[in-house]
Parts: structure tokens; C-alpha cells; sequence
């Protein structure tokens, strides 16, 4: 018969177990990938850009509301519009943010994490996206919100890619780009 306390502490090294497991695992695509994605996302900031400047694990400041399906999403969207459409939406976002700083990462990317950035330059999140074919995130510091740009290369045609803005005050001041 196995005491209490025995499966006690069995539970907690299985526990630490899965969590190095886990840390190993995110600390392995961090090396495989990060350097690919810290490319694609230098095209979105004015700063030079490593591996070293993401956390992995930090928490985003605003918690996103993604469905499954995009044009499902809450906020301003413009869904599966092509390149052109993109940068004219990025250019009026830099046009009324101008540039600002804040937290830049890919959306749902639990080992790259972000990393804080003085400067975006917005239409470079298109180009960002697009080199990364997903979803580049940007949180600005001074608006509680985020702003996503998406590229998803499974589309038929030639409108690959979604505007996502989230956040009241970002909503109120970037109604008019979208």
C-alpha cells in the first residue's frame, strides 16, 4: 500500500518532469525557428532585432479574442484582403499612431514570446507577416489593445492577408483606417 505522501511526491516529480520536458521542447523550436521569425519580424521595427530581445513566457498586456474563423473576430477587422489593401490600412495606422513602441511577437507563439520594441514601423507588419506567413501582434504601450496583421497562404486568389485591431481606445482612434 503507497502512503499518501509517497504519492505525493511521486505527483511532484512527474510534475517536474513534464515541466523540463516542456522547457526543453520550447527551448529546442526557440533555436530551430526563432532566428527565421526574428528575421521576418525585423521588417516591422526600426530597432535591430535577436533572439535575445523575445521572452519566452511573457504575458501580452491585452488578451486577443481569436475564433476559429477570423471574420468571426470582435473589433475592426478588413478579412482576406490582398497586399495593397493591407499597406493602405498600415500606412493610415502609422499615419495616426505615428510610431510607437510596444511589444511585437507572433500571435500564439509560446517560445519566440515578445520583445519590446521602441519604434514599429506599421507597414512593415505586412512584410513581417507575409515573410513569416502568420500572425505578427503588436501591443503599443500607450493604447490597451493589439493590432494584428495575418498573412495565410491557403487562400485561392490573391488576398491572403487580415487586419485585426482590438481595444476600445485603439478601435475609436483607428475606426477610420479600416
Amino acid at each position: 500500500m503507497t502512503s499518501h505522501s509517497g504519492q505525493s511526491s511521486r505527483e511532484e516529480l512527474q510534475a517536474r518532469r513534464r515541466a523540463l520536458a516542456s522547457a526543453a521542447r520550447i527551448e529546442k523550436n526557440r533555436l530551430a525557428h526563432g532566428p527565421g521569425i526574428v528575421e521576418a519580424l525585423s521588417h516591422a521595427t526600426l530597432d535591430e532585432l535577436s533572439l535575445t530581445d523575445f521572452h519566452a513566457g511573457m504575458k501580452p498586456p491585452f488578451c486577443l479574442q481569436w475564433p476559429p474563423k477570423i471574420e468571426n473576430a470582435p473589433g475592426l477587422l478588413a478579412a482576406y484582403v490582398n497586399k495593397q489593401r493591407a499597406i493602405q490600412v498600415a500606412i493610415c495606422i502609422q499615419a495616426t499612431l505615428q510610431q510607437t513602441g510596444g511589444l511585437l511577437g507572433i500571435h500564439g507563439n509560446e517560445y519566440l514570446g515578445f520583445a519590446d520594441v521602441k519604434a514599429v514601423n506599421t507597414p512593415g507588419l505586412v512584410v513581417a507577416c507575409e515573410a513569416a506567413i502568420d500572425s505578427v501582434i503588436f501591443f503599443p504601450h500607450d493604447f490597451h489593445g493589439a493590432i494584428v496583421f495575418d498573412c495565410y497562404e491557403g487562400l485561392p486568389g490573391n488576398t491572403p492577408f487580415s487586419v485585426l485591431i482590438q481595444g476600445l481606445q485603439l478601435e475609436e482612434l483607428l475606426a477610420h483606417c479600416l
